[in-house]
C-alpha cells in the first residue's frame, strides 16, 4: 500500500474517507428532518381539531368584528394570518376586560371540549418546528461539494495513472483507487439525488400547506410553525387556568350549599326540641 503522505492531493483523500464514513448518517438525518416537515404538514391539513379551532376563531373575529354594524355593512372574514394569533390573548372583548382567548376558550369548552386534545393529531408538530429548510439545503449542499471533491480526486487519480509515472505496487494501489472511488461517487450521487427529490417534496408539502391555509407564500416553516405552537400553547395554557377557576367557583358553590344546609339543620333542631317539651307539658 502506497502511503498516504506520498500521494498528492493528501488533503483531499482525506476528504473523501471522511464522506464515505459519514455520508450514510448525515442523509439519514437530513431525510428524517425533511419527512418530519411533511408530516407535520400532512398533519395540519388534515387535522379536524385544528380546522375547528380556525373555524372558532375565525367564526369569533366576525362575531366580534360586526358586532355594532348594520346588516348591509357586515363583511365575513374567511381566513386569518397565521402571525395574528398572539394578538388573541392581548385583544379584549365586549366587556373591554376579558381577552379574545378567554372568550374563545369558554366556547370551546362548552361547544368543542374535544378541540382541547388537538395535539393528538399533530404529534409531529414541534419536532418539525425545529428544523428549516434553510439549514436542510446547507447541509444538502455541503454533500455535494464534497462529492465533487470525489470526482475531482477521482480525474486526479485517472490522470496520474494515465501519466505513465506508476509502476508495480503504486500502479495498483492508485488502480484499486480509482475502483474504489468510481463505486462510492455512482452510488452517493444517486443517494444525494434521492436527496433532493425528498427534500424538494417535503418543501411543495409545505408550498401547498400555506396555500391551503391562504397564507403569505415566502414564510419560513420553522416560523410558521411556530406561530401554530405559540397559539396552542397559549389557548390550553388558558383552558388550564379557566378550569381551574371554574373548579374553584364550583367548590365554592358546594361549601356555601353545605353550610346553608347545616344551618338549615341547626334552625331545625331548636324548633324540634321545643315542639317535643310543650308535647310533654300538655299532657300532664
Amino acid at each position: 500500500m502506497v502511503e498516504m503522505l506520498k500521494l498528492p492531493n493528501v488533503s483531499r483523500k482525506l476528504d473523501c474517507l471522511v464522506l464515505k464514513m459519514t455520508m450514510d448518517s448525515r442523509v439519514s438525518d437530513l431525510l428524517k428532518r425533511s419527512s418530519l416537515i411533511k408530516s407535520a404538514c400532512n398533519q395540519l391539513q388534515t387535522s379536524s381539531k385544528f380546522a375547528l379551532l380556525l373555524e372558532s376563531v375565525l367564526m369569533l373575529g366576525n362575531v366580534l368584528n360586526n358586532a355594532d354594524e348594520e346588516a348591509n355593512r357586515i363583511k365575513v372574514v374567511k381566513g386569518i394570518s397565521f402571525d395574528s394569533f398572539a394578538a388573541l390573548s392581548g385583544t379584549k372583548g365586549y366587556d373591554k376586560k376579558t381577552s379574545l382567548l378567554v372568550y374563545l376558550e369558554k366556547i370551546l369548552s362548552v361547544k368543542l371540549p374535544d378541540v382541547f386534545s388537538v395535539y393528538d393529531e399533530l404529534t409531529d408538530l414541534s419536532a418539525a418546528a425545529h428544523e428549516s429548510f434553510d439549514g436542510i439545503r446547507q447541509e444538502e449542499d455541503d454533500l455535494s461539494k464534497q462529492l465533487k471533491a470525489v470526482t475531482d480526486e477521482l480525474k486526479s487519480s485517472q490522470n496520474l495513472l494515465d501519466s505513465g509515472r506508476l509502476i508495480g505496487e503504486e500502479k495498483k494501489d492508485v488502480e484499486d483507487s480509482i475502483h474504489e472511488l468510481e463505486e462510492f461517487a455512482s452510488t452517493a450521487q444517486s443517494t444525494i439525488s434521492k436527496l433532493h427529490g425528498t427534500v424538494e417534496d417535503a418543501r411543495e408539502s409545505f408550498s401547498g400547506l400555506l396555500a391551503y391555509f391562504c397564507q403569505e407564500p415566502k414564510q419560513k416553516s420553522e416560523d410558521f410553525f411556530n406561530y401554530v405552537i405559540v397559539f396552542l400553547d397559549e389557548l390550553m395554557k388558558c383552558h388550564k387556568q379557566q378550569e381551574e377557576k371554574r373548579e374553584r367557583i364550583q367548590n365554592k358553590k358546594k361549601k356555601e350549599e353545605e353550610l346553608r344546609a347545616m344551618k338549615k339543620k341547626e334552625d331545625i333542631a331548636p324548633n324540634t326540641a321545643l315542639s317535643s317539651l310543650f308535647d310533654q307539658l300538655t299532657t300532664k
